[in-house]
């Protein structure tokens, strides 16, 4: 026979257990979205937010940046263009701070190979905080074709199709 063992549930270890069960409700989901991209293009990167809410804080990052990080940021009623990294100054806007289907659009003027990579958003609304990675994938027209398959993408040869 197995030779089982309680033990005692200490104030610390509940704490424990409450912590990580809490931390599991509170946590903000993060979504994934990948928008493909020819050069000249303006295209919007979509952020997820509460559905139905005011956006008062949207922050839009890139972290691969070796100088400021920052993509776009509205804080506090405006738009910061000061803290934006040099990339993207005069390139982005916002489209609409209202979130009736649960996205904010800001959109990127005029992309180019430059702006390929993952950017991070964080929507903050009165009812929580949403995170959105989006992968941006600007190829010439013809050098590749995009083809979504669940979450990921196959990347074909234009010519051979």
């Amino acid at each position: 026979t197995a030779n089982l063992q309680t033990v005692p549930l200490t104030p610390s270890l509940l704490l424990c257990i409450s912590l990580t069960f809490l931390s599991c409700l509170c946590s903000s989901p993060t979504d994934v979205v990948s928008i493909p991209a020819e050069p000249g293009q303006n295209i919007n990167l979509t952020c997820r937010a509460t559905k139905n809410s005011l956006v008062t804080v949207l922050r839009l990052t890139r972290d691969d940046l070796k100088q400021q990080k920052e993509v776009f940021v509205y804080r506090n009623g405006k738009i910061n263009e000061k803290s934006l990294n040099p990339q993207f100054k005069g390139r982005t806007s916002l489209q609409s701070l209202s979130t009736a289907d649960g996205e904010v659009n800001v959109t990127l003027s005029n992309v180019t190979k430059e702006d390929n990579g993952t950017y991070g958003c964080l929507a903050v609304t009165k009812e929580g905080r949403l995170e959105t990675i989006i992968h941006l994938h600007v190829d010439p027209p013809g050098e590749s074709l995009w083809i979504r398959t669940f979450s990921s993408f196959l990347v074909l040869d234009g010519r051979n199709i």
